[in-house]
């Protein structure tokens, strides 16, 4: 499957091309952020499971502020999802 992946990736004349612009630079800040929310949820279930509700309850607060940080760029005020675009 792979193997086919590739092959129409190079066969295909108008496939998509990765990193035109300083879009790397976005991938590196957002995977830290959603790793940072991952560990953040994970500490929540931990002080959940230890009985201790205000540290529970911080990092769950922790866990949506990074979530609407990577969510954040696709949200409009009027609650309306953007598709992201590549400009060309």
């Amino acid at each position: 499957m792979l193997f086919a992946y590739g092959y129409l990736r190079v066969a295909t004349p108008d496939w998509q091309t990765p990193f035109k612009s300083g879009s790397i630079i976005n991938v590196a800040i957002m995977t830290f952020v959603l790793i940072t929310s991952s560990l953040t949820m994970l500490g929540a279930v931990d002080a959940s499971k230890a009985g201790d509700k205000p540290k529970a309850l911080r990092f769950l607060a922790s866990t949506m502020m990074l979530g609407l940080i990577f969510a954040g760029p696709c949200i409009s005020a009027s609650g309306s999802v953007c598709l992201m675009k590549e400009s060309s």
